[in-house]
């Protein structure tokens, strides 16, 4: 879905908001599902809790950074990133 949104010709503000409207959506579909499973534990809690600030400094530098890069830019820096995540994948 990320690569068919980065691939067209919507300018980056449009693919970022989609992406961001994605992921949303998924997180709370996840988040309940797991939520009903009985999949939240005290210590996916606690991990969770300790992840959040890192989490939360990441989409911070993400969004200060999106204000100053070109489309062009930002799309070959996406497709970067999922290449990066794609190759570490194959060794986890």
């Amino acid at each position: 879905m990320i690569l068919f949104w980065l691939g067209s010709q919507a300018n980056a503000a449009l693919v970022r908001a989609n992406i961001n409207a994605f992921f949303g959506l998924m997180i709370l579909i996840t988040t309940t599902a797991y939520w009903i499973g009985g999949l939240f534990t005290a210590e996916i809690m606690a991990v969770s809790l300790l992840l959040a600030p890192i989490y939360g400094l990441a989409v911070w530098v993400g969004a200060r950074g999106f204000r100053h890069t070109s489309d062009t830019l930002y799309r070959r820096f996406a497709f970067a990133l999922i290449t990066l995540i794609a190759i570490s994948s194959f060794f986890v």
